[in-house]
């Protein structure tokens, strides 16, 4: 008798936990959503090992390194044969493509340019203190917000004014909540794989830009709020479990 194999074993690498997040990164938290809404099975190694392109998240399986969450999302889908999205025709993947892009191309630099320069010494003191040894704890944030303000000049977004960053980010919150209207989910009344990008950033906005302009325009969107406590109650039931309770049962 042949015996089915099992399903290949996914190790998912990543930061270890924040004390309000699962994660600190919307690219990390996407993948790991991601992973729950398709029911793949995965173990987590913590850390800050990074790819052999240099990003994290990245995922291995059978030996196999995949980086870039993007690609990691591309080959479980085919790996486990996932279709979060075989609902939506040819337009609505476009339109799901953009924002896609938009929160993952624009938002995300607006997340990194309150955390490493408009509010940097907040987020360090509220939330980078977890995420190094007692030894890095003074060091390793400074080199860290030198390397970020290189990369969002480089990008773009750090020739920018605060207040012109702000309204940039203002108009993602405000597109993302006006597309999303009254819908259960990005689409309509199925998740799909934007919903697993729309959750992590808007998470991340809600949970760790505490008092920014971005996360007051994203409390000024009922609809927005809702729709993260609703992915977050779907998808993440042991979330005090993995934030507050993982910390406390790793000291």
């Amino acid at each position: 008798m042949i015996r089915a194999r099992n399903p290949p074993l996914v190790i998912l690498h990543i930061p270890r936990r924040s004390k309000v997040i699962p994660s600190l990164s919307p690219f990390c938290l996407k993948l790991e959503t991601f992973l729950r809404m398709a029911n793949v099975p995965y173990q987590i190694s913590y850390g800050m090992k990074r790819s052999k392109k240099g990003k994290l998240p990245w995922i291995e399986v059978d030996g196999e390194q995949i980086d870039d969450s993007n690609f990691c999302v591309k080959y479980l889908e085919g790996l486990f044969t996932i279709h979060l999205d075989s609902h939506l025709n040819s337009q609505e993947l476009a339109t799901s493509y953009a924002f896609w892009k938009m929160l993952e191309e624009n938002t995300y630099w607006v997340i990194i340019y309150d955390r490493w320069v408009s509010n940097y010494n907040r987020y360090k003191s509220e939330f980078l203190q977890d995420n190094f040894p007692s030894i890095l704890r003074s060091l390793a944030p400074a080199v860290l917000q030198k390397n970020f303000k290189k990369q969002l000049f480089a990008q773009g977004m750090g020739r920018h004014r605060p207040d012109e960053v702000n309204a940039i980010g203002r108009n993602d919150v405000i597109a993302l909540s006006e597309f999303l209207a009254d819908k259960t989910f990005m689409m309509g009344d199925k998740p799909c794989t934007l919903d697993a990008v729309a959750f992590a950033v808007t998470a991340v906005i809600l949970y760790t830009l505490p008092n920014s302009e971005l996360q007051e325009c994203l409390l000024s969107r009922n609809n927005l709020v809702l729709y993260c406590h609703r992915m977050k109650e779907k998808y993440w039931s042991d979330w005090d479990e993995e934030t507050i309770g993982h910390l406390n049962e790793s000291e």
